[in-house]
């Protein structure tokens, strides 16, 4: 079964770095990827395809309807038997043109949508039409799969986001080769983001949490954050006036996060929402004390403890959080190396991408092709 993978630009965030990691398990049950990159540009992470020998498209999104006609010859030019859409955006019209093209469809719902007035009446009309041309959505996570069925009628199949197996705790020499290779000071401490620049992503909070901890127990502070995004100019031009507070270092497209994760001390995520916050699992799965805001699909990463602090998703909670963690930063990292190994067996890939591919069986059963 070849199945088309719908992604914006292939950065190296959550769905492509799943996808690139299921891809093995996916061959061995005779499911065969295809990769449809629909942003300006095919992206950076499109090289981890290809060197998986995965096939690789590339559509740039228009809201004209000369791309649902462009959409509609490319899904029966690829020859695929299952189209698995993951944007939200227009994905509606794209699910109607893939099955007026004869191909079953399957979309993920990956973030928790607050739609409220007529937009959320415009979305759950959407999803129930979908659903009633024999389409199937898939959750991500608790939080996304209460939400869908609460504020948009929209009864989902819960499939968990999984964590690749070389998510996992450095030993002693790897960490230090990592922070060698970000050029960290011995005894700084590194506090690390992963994720595009947006509003929902929240990063200014961390800067400004840096701007009050100046000073804090003559420490040294190197802000590592992995990420472009339409609000990289704004904090860009905020972190010129943190220069004497902290070494901001902005690294753009970070392929390999965990060799990030492991010269990090502190991960923070200040998201105001997520879907289930990946980056902050395979922080954790790496060992790492993490900063997390109380928010709807990061509250379901992990227990509060010592080395998971939720916060308010503020500069000062963040700052907060990051108070409490440097109270004993190496008891909270030795700690830290049990739970690791506890959310990497809760977020295997195995189950995960095993319920993903039985989900694709019956869709293409029950839909047929047209």
């Amino acid at each position: 079964m070849r199945v088309l993978h719908v992604l914006c630009e292939l950065r190296a965030s959550g769905a492509e770095v799943m996808l690139r990691d299921a891809v093995p398990l996916f061959r061995s049950s005779g499911i065969e990827p295809v990769i449809l990159s629909t942003g300006g540009s095919i992206g950076d992470f499109a090289e981890q395809y290809d060197a998986l020998k995965v096939k690789v498209l590339h559509l740039p999104f228009e809201r004209k309807w000369r791309h649902l006609r462009a959409f509609y010859r490319l899904v029966r030019a690829a020859k695929v038997d299952l189209v698995h859409l993951h944007p939200e955006r227009a994905n509606f019209v794209l699910a109607i043109a893939a099955r007026a093209a004869g191909i079953p469809v399957v979309l993920t719902v990956h973030s928790v949508f607050t739609y409220e007035g007529r937009l959320k009446q415009q979305r759950r009309f959407e999803r129930w039409v979908l659903r009633k041309l024999g389409m199937r959505h898939i959750s991500i996570s608790a939080s996304v799969e209460e939400n869908e069925r609460k504020r948009l009628k929209n009864p989902t199949t819960r499939v968990d986001n999984w964590l690749g197996p070389s998510f996992r705790p450095p030993e002693a020499k790897e960490r230090l080769a990592a922070r060698t290779a970000f050029g960290v000071p011995r005894h700084a401490i590194v506090i690390a983001t992963v994720g595009n620049c947006s509003e929902i992503k929240n990063h200014e909070t961390v800067l400004e949490a840096l701007r009050l901890l100046a000073g804090v127990a003559d420490r040294t502070f190197v802000y590592l954050h992995a990420g472009h995004g339409p609000m990289e100019a704004q904090e860009r031009e905020l972190a010129r006036d943190l220069v004497e507070v902290a070494d901001i270092r902005f690294l753009g497209t970070v392929v390999d996060v965990r060799q990030l994760l492991w010269a990090t001390d502190i991960f923070c995520m200040p998201s105001l929402y997520e879907g289930l916050g990946n980056a902050a699992l395979e922080a954790i799965a790496c060992g790492v004390p993490a900063v997390l805001s109380r928010v709807p699909g990061l509250v379901e990463v992990a227990e509060p403890s010592a080395f998971v602090q939720f916060v308010e998703p503020t500069h000062t909670g963040v700052a907060a959080g990051i108070t409490a963690l440097l109270d004993d930063l190496s008891a909270a990292r030795a700690t830290n190396v049990d739970f690791a190994g506890r959310v990497r067996a809760e977020r295997s890939a195995a189950q995960s991408v095993g319920k993903m591919i039985e989900t694709y069986r019956l869709v293409r059963s029950t839909a047929g092709r047209g």
